[in-house]
């Protein structure tokens, strides 16, 4: 485990998976919605952690996210403020990082202290 915090693996530490979990990977590879519904919370800040209720834009969003990379790449979301865009987004950054190796994904902001760097190398 990794010193500073017991629940995170250091970087190269090997890992022995039981079928039983190595399915469960698959299956949330295969399925950010499952993945979404099952592993994924956020954190208000009033409440404790809970599990997001995705509406079905939201899983539409998802699902268009996922698609080849080829039409990914021209995925644009019109929606309101306050619709659940950026906990959607959060999900999908979160699933492509678990799931793809040597991947960068920038996140912008109009201003500097807002946007940053999520790596997965």
């Amino acid at each position: 485990m990794f010193d500073k915090n017991p629940n995170l693996r250091h970087v190269n530490e090997k890992v022995t998976y039981t079928q039983e979990q190595y399915l469960e990977l698959l299956k949330c590879q295969e399925d950010i919605l499952y993945f979404a519904e099952t592993y994924c919370y956020f954190q208000p800040i009033d409440h404790g952690f809970i599990h997001p209720e995705l509406r079905d834009y939201q899983k539409k969003i998802l699902k268009s996210y996922v698609n080849t990379p080829e039409n990914r790449r021209h995925c644009i979301v019109m929606a309101p403020r306050q619709s659940g865009k950026t906990v959607t987004t959060g999900i999908f950054v979160l699933h492509y990082l678990l799931f793809n190796t040597d991947e960068n994904i920038a996140i912008v902001a109009n201003k500097e202290r807002m946007a940053g760097i999520v790596t997965g190398k």
